[in-house]
């Protein structure tokens, strides 16, 4: 059995935790936090930015997990690609965090017929899938995962190596399977823990928090975005109003003919009749 008393005490939680009482959470022990952030080639995890702002905020250690979804690629499903994967995920979690965890562990053993998956493709694809991200980003991702997974997938011993492992292991002692020879970080319950709101909670151990500390990286690719249509669609033309034409000026009327010229002339007139 395993001591834990020098151990460090985290938890991770996805949305299925809902609003977290973060400062509750640090009063109970616990200083770090894996966050889910990304779910295969399906989405962004609704809550991941707001628990890393209000785990940060508590003063808890952060981190994002992503959780892979190793199948093969098919021309109806093209971000079943693990680079694909990859860049989505390295956009999705962005600059928030500098720990990350590849969640390997789907799909289960006995659903790989189902998915025409075989451990060597699992394999390929995992290791092609953190390659890229590391590239990506310049983090290398920590590997989470339950033994009976890892028995079948069978990794090279070189992976143990070079990875780090998180495993998921309910035991007093955490199993530690080929290719790996020790733990990093250990789940060691899935669910059976509550939180301060009485919410269902995976509990997890760190040996230290050394892990946790800035990385640097290189910059993030850009965001996957869909193209917009080659022809825009034109804004409307500007309503224009119609001139008001200016009101027709008023008759300037003519001047009068002057009175006393008009006398003088009929004056003139009737003298020259009886001369």
């Amino acid at each position: 059995m395993i001591d834990t008393s020098n151990l460090i005490k985290g938890i991770d939680v996805s949305v299925i935790q809902s609003v977290i009482p973060w400062e509750a959470v640090y009063a109970e022990g616990y200083r770090f936090v894996i966050c889910r952030c990304f779910v295969g080639n399906g989405g962004k995890d609704t809550m991941y930015d707001k628990n890393i702002v209000g785990a940060n905020a508590a003063g808890l250690k952060t981190a994002a997990y992503h959780f892979v979804y190793p199948l093969p690629t098919i021309p109806s499903q093209p971000t079943r690609d693990p680079t694909v994967q990859a860049q989505m995920h390295a956009t999705a979690a962005g600059n928030s965090v500098s720990t990350v965890f590849c969640d390997l562990e789907w799909p289960a053993v006995q659903s790989w017929q189902k998915w025409n998956c075989t451990a060597p493709q699992i394999v390929e694809w995992t290791i092609t899938y953190l390659e890229a991200y590391e590239s990506l980003t310049g983090i290398r991702q920590i590997v989470y995962s339950y033994p009976n997974f890892l028995e079948n997938i069978k990794l090279p011993t070189e992976f143990g190596q070079k990875y780090k492992l998180w495993i998921a292991s309910y035991t007093n002692t955490p199993v530690v399977p080929a290719p790996f020879t020790e733990w990093t970080f250990w789940q060691n319950s899935g669910g059976t823990q509550k939180l301060p709101n009485g919410v269902a909670v995976d509990t997890d151990y760190a040996k230290d928090l050394s892990l946790f500390s800035p990385t640097a990286a290189i910059p993030l690719p850009a965001p996957i975005t869909i193209p917009a249509p080659v022809d825009p669609t034109p804004a409307p033309d500007p309503v224009v109003a119609s001139p008001v034409p200016a009101p027709a000026p008023a008759p300037v009327p003519a001047a009068p003919t002057s009175t006393l010229s008009w006398w003088q002339t009929l004056i003139t007139t009737l003298s020259n009749l009886f001369k």
